[in-house]
């Protein structure tokens, strides 16, 4: 099997009459959340692509994926499993000193 990276817009999501589309990693909803949050209050320094994908992906990459129908999110946020704004933010945090100290563009 060949797998080739694209966008989640042309992966084909139906098994027979049913989509599994809307199954989603809540963390990246969080985590973008923040991010956005962080850009503008200004905790990022360099905002071009490369950095802010780094970013995105080293912070998804610190916490486990947490993958639930969309419309169970608040039963997700009531289980043991589900990790809070705070977390998130925190390896955030530790996401954007790493790419600030060590970018791929300098």
């Amino acid at each position: 099997m060949h797998i080739q990276l694209f966008g989640r817009d042309e992966l084909d999501y139906k098994i027979g009459d049913i989509s599994l589309y809307d199954i989603v990693n809540y963390n990246e909803i969080l985590v973008m959340e923040a991010l956005k949050e962080a850009i503008s209050s200004g905790e990022v320094g360099c905002r071009c692509g490369l950095c802010l994908e780094d970013i995105y992906a080293l912070t998804l990459n610190a916490l486990p994926p947490r993958y639930i129908q969309s419309t169970g999110i608040e039963h997700y946020k009531r289980t043991h499993n589900y990790i809070g704004i705070e977390e998130v933010k925190k390896k955030l945090a530790e996401s954007i000193y790493k790419v600030h100290n060590n970018p791929y563009h300098s």
